[in-house]
């Protein structure tokens, strides 16, 4: 909760004194924190501050990122989350899909899903990351 209001205490507040008239730097800001503050929400255990680093590098690149914890991490160690957390890392460094969606699921082959999605102008989007995270073996 505290890492939650770290990050949107400040926008919050300069939104209050503003009555929402936010400049485009500020609006962005906002978006940003919004985005982080969903991750905090939704996917907490995938966080630390590498991972956040490069949700934020992502966000700043453009991409909408979705983070979503569905179990993939329930029973796992702290080293094994450890490691998850380093693998996601590697993952997003860098990554430019239009749309990321992280997520866990208690699934045996993967622990963690990574999926970017970017549109190329046809119907669909084209799936232009995937890389599925085992959960490794203490």
């Amino acid at each position: 909760m505290q890492q939650a209001l770290a990050i949107a205490g400040p926008v919050l507040i300069r939104t209050i004194e503003t009555e929402g008239d936010l400049s485009p730097a500020e609006r962005d800001s906002a978006r940003l924190a919004e985005g982080a503050l969903r991750d905090e929400l939704r996917g907490p255990r995938l966080l630390d501050e590498t991972v956040r680093a490069r949700l934020r590098e992502a966000r700043g690149r453009g991409s909408m990122v979705t983070v979503l914890d569905e179990g993939g991490l329930d029973g796992a160690s702290e080293d094994q989350i450890a490691h998850v957390r380093a693998q996601l890392a590697d993952v997003l460094e860098g990554a430019a899909s239009d749309r990321i969606y992280i997520r866990t699921s208690p699934n045996d082959q993967a622990a963690v899903t990574v999926v970017g999605r970017t549109a190329d102008g046809a119907e669909e989007d084209t799936v232009d990351l995937w890389r599925e995270i085992p959960l490794p073996n203490d």
